[in-house]
């Protein structure tokens, strides 16, 4: 039905008269690197367009004549260029921006405000370079902390990058590295991503409604672009925290350009020196190669290796934990013509997860392997309208093994495949509406003891309608499914690790469905508000069973159920200027139902606030600062306790145990969370050079955030004890860009 529809909405566009074509790519003079999201148009006309993540731009319908392009966008001067169009000609207008300091009182028109008025842009937030280093970090900056500082994401403690988006949990994220995915993308149980900022070009995170061409994920995605390095000339990086180094290179190539990354935990070496004995570290190492072949074609081979590892005690105390991503994408970029466009990724990832306590009482193996190809093509109908249409085939093995004393045992295998072919539209049939529908159909097959084959229809819609001119109504609808679920205890205070298993035997794929209406105002070019409602409803989830029929493992290892979601998100951005940054808050509210029973999940958040800024106090010294609040966490509280009695077989004497009386399931708060952080950055030249020195306060004024409680049983009665989170915690962290 929905094709019939957009066959019918195309067949039915305004005959377009062919006229001159204006194309070309946007790049970085100093580095030669891609520009996406500028602004190119022809001045004192409605003729323009943005450059894609290639940095490419294409100006179609043009008529005969001479004008004055524009190359517009923040943090780099304005170039303009003298163009001549003859009729029904194509030419190519290259530009290379100069990066300046942005002037206060100066007037560009933004990336966001181009995308404000070309896109639907529901549930979509972007975030540069700067946004990511904005608030103070733990440590070192972090991808996932500012992702978690943002409406609609829940952070569940200090100890944890997971991301749990408008009610969903932390499985239900399709997090993608330059085209592939990415399993478990934290470290040190979650307390710092997988990502570093000096590697990353973009970041892109949709929190609902997200259009046809992702899937295979229930709450969002996260879709993170690397840099392609240095095409000039060679440039590096070392960094130094209290915890971590690291250090990338990055230089041209014939026809090309790379960039290696490569960080490292000392963590286990320092506390070797001050007499503990704590054998943990984490390593990441990033590779990009880009070759250019033709103006028309471009090449990148991304490389990506994340590892973590524990190896505490032998024999009986034994604790052995290593866990990490092996991954390798190769990206083909290329123009059929200037207004049909490729873009295609084979990649491969292997996840592993490994697990030995107390040599074999707890024993865990998890792996997933993941061959895919993907394909999106794009073609300009006319200027405001385009038609993109893709496909994915996937190739997955599983193996999730847990042994409990070598008895107790799960062991999952597969080697499920999937199909899916999506198509959607970016239509404007008149100056006030973008209409963005698409469709995407899913097709999942494993066999696993039995043949199971799901061939599911994904509809989507994205709808924007301009009020005034800097005001837009925002809406949307869509079907998603997931055929990969984590399995994850349903009440754990403790960040965990997900152990990945596929949709295998009886259960069936997960499902929700997405509502989003919002509202979107401009007051200026660099201050906006975003206000968002939202609805989901989840038809199918699953959780860690609290009881398994020995018998029946498999079959039982997972509990279906259903669930619901439904807030407001509020953002009010600044860009730039003196002071830039932004205030977020979250209303939320979460419910899901296993077994007939009704309750909140352990992440369901009433309210949230943060309050970030970035302040120029002279030239090359700023000022951070990040203020959060969150009202409490569910959890299920004992409320008692009573003697259980038994008879011992040796002694033929009775004995008791206490057991803990439990109130009803998550019904329990803990108190609410706060926390202020400020950093303190100053920058120097060193003759050609750059140093930058950091120096961040977690936690100002050591304000006392409960983690959980629990119960010190070496006294009678045990007294209810707190563990709190950080405290107050200063770091210091030098760089130097040479």
């Amino acid at each position: 039905m929905l094709s019939k529809q957009l066959f019918a909405l195309l067949i039915f566009l305004p005959v377009i008269i062919y006229a001159g074509i204006i194309k070309g790519f946007v790049k970085d003079q100093d580095t030669g690197e891609p520009i996406s999201l500028v602004n190119v148009y022809l001045e004192t006309t409605p003729y323009g367009a943005t450059t894609n993540k290639d940095g490419y731009y294409v100006i179609d319908q043009v008529p005969e004549g001479s004008y004055t392009m524009v190359f517009s966008y923040i943090g780099y001067k304005l170039e303009k260029k003298s163009v001549s169009l003859s009729q029904n000609g194509i030419i190519t207008i290259n530009a290379r921006l100069v990066a300046e300091p942005i002037q206060l009182g100066e007037i560009k028109v933004s990336a966001r405000r181009t995308l404000f008025q070309q896109k639907a842009d529901v549930s979509a937030m972007r975030l540069s370079n700067v946004d990511i280093k904005n608030p103070p970090s733990v440590i070192q900056d972090d991808v996932f902390r500012s992702l978690q500082a943002l409406p609609g994401i829940v952070s569940t403690s200090d100890f944890s990058t997971n991301l749990y988006v408008r009610g969903g949990n932390a499985d239900q994220n399709l997090v993608l590295l330059d085209g592939a995915s990415i399993y478990n993308p934290g470290h040190l149980a979650g307390v710092f991503s997988v990502f570093d900022p000096d590697a990353i070009n973009s970041i892109e995170l949709l929190t609902g409604g997200f259009p046809a061409e992702f899937g295979g994920r229930l709450s969002s995605v996260l879709d993170i672009t690397t840099r392609e390095g240095n095409k000039n000339r060679f440039d590096g990086t070392v960094a130094a925290s209290i915890l971590a180094a690291k250090v990338l290179v990055e230089g041209p190539l014939p026809r090309g350009s790379f960039l290696t990354f490569f960080r490292r935990t000392y963590f286990d070496k320092l506390l070797d020196l001050l007499g503990y004995d704590f054998p943990y570290y984490f390593y990441d190492f990033n590779a990009k190669v880009v070759f250019d072949p033709s103006q028309s074609t471009k090449i990148n081979i991304t490389g990506f290796v994340n590892t973590d590892h524990l190896d505490l005690g032998t024999g009986g105390d034994r604790v052995y934990l290593k866990w990490g991503n092996r991954m390798g994408s190769f990206n083909l970029h290329h123009l059929f013509n200037p207004k049909f466009f490729l873009s295609s990724t084979f990649s491969f990832n292997r996840y592993l997860y490994d697990m030995n306590i107390a040599s074999n009482l707890i024993r865990v193996n998890n792996w997933v392997n993941e061959f895919s190809l993907k394909t999106d093509l794009s073609y300009v109908l006319s200027r405001d309208n385009e038609l993109d249409f893709g496909s994915e085939f996937r190739f997955n093995g599983f193996r999730y093994n847990d042994s409990i004393m070598g008895g107790f045992n799960y062991d999952i295998y597969g080697t499920p495949g999937y199909v899916s072919a999506y198509c959607e539209a970016k239509l404007k049939p008149t100056s006030k509406l973008i209409v963005e529908p698409g469709l995407r159909i899913e097709d999942y097959f494993l066999r696993y003891k039995q043949w199971n084959n799901y061939l599911v229809p994904g509809p989507r819609l994205n709808l924007k309608y301009f009020l005034t001119l800097n005001t837009a109504a925002k809406f949307a609808i869509g079907k998603y499914y997931q055929f990969v679920s984590a399995v994850i205890p349903e009440f754990s205070p403790v960040p965990t690790l997900f152990f990945w298993v596929p949709i295998f035997g009886g259960y069936k794929p997960l499902e929700a469905n997405h509502y989003i209406l919002g509202l979107e105002h401009w007051f200026s070019d660099d201050l906006t508000i975003n206000l968002e409602g939202y609805y989901k409803h989840y038809y199918r989830i699953y959780t860690m069973s609290d009881t398994v029929d020995i018998d029946r493992i498999e079959a039982t290892m997972l509990k279906q159920g259903t669930g619901n979601s439904y807030g407001l998100d509020l953002l009010l951005k600044k860009d730039f200027g003196r002071l830039s940054g932004w205030i977020s808050y979250s209303l939320g509210y979460a419910r899901t139902t296993f077994g007939g029973e009704t309750h909140p999940p352990s992440y369901d958040r009433r309210h949230i606030l943060n309050i970030i800024g970035r302040f120029t106090l002279a030239k090359g010294l700023y000022l951070s600062a990040r203020w959060e609040y969150g009202s409490g966490f569910p959890y299920t509280e004992i409320i008692g306790r009573f003697r259980h009695w038994d008879l011992g077989f040796n002694e033929g004497k009775y004995w008791f145990y206490w057991q803990d009386i439990m109130g009803g399931r998550n019904q329990a708060r803990y108190p609410d969370y706060q926390r202020l952080d400020i950093g303190l950055e100053r920058n120097f030249r060193i003759r050609s050079a750059n140093l930058q020195v950091q120096l961040q306060v977690i936690n100002v004024y050591n304000y006392k955030n409960l983690f959980f409680y629990y119960y010190d049983y070496d006294y009678e009665p045990p007294p209810r004890k707190a563990f709190y989170m950080l405290p107050i915690l200063p770091s210091l962290g030098i760089k130097m860009d040479f």
